[in-house]
């Protein structure tokens, strides 16, 4: 989750309650080694969706930099961690 925690900038409160909210849904899994925890996505196919889902927003939101921002970074970070 520390790694979580800085590459999202959050709290580590934040992602645990973003990590159940994702579990209870079913779209990561957990895989635990250790003291370590790894996540990776129910079905890898939401990566191209959510991706198409930031286009989308961005398209919509040119007039507001700070959510272009955030959008364009997650995207980047998505991609740094092999997400599509």
């Amino acid at each position: 989750m520390n790694s979580l925690q800085e590459l999202l900038g959050i709290s580590h409160s934040a992602v645990s309650q973003n990590l159940s909210i994702l579990r209870a849904h079913h779209l990561v899994r957990e895989r635990r080694q250790g003291r370590h925890v790894f996540y990776c996505l129910s079905n890898p196919a939401i990566a191209e969706w959510l991706l198409d889902g930031l286009q989308f927003l961005e398209g919509g939101m040119a007039h507001h930099e700070d959510m272009k921002s955030a959008m364009e970074n997650a995207r980047r970070l998505w991609m740094q961690q092999g997400g599509g």
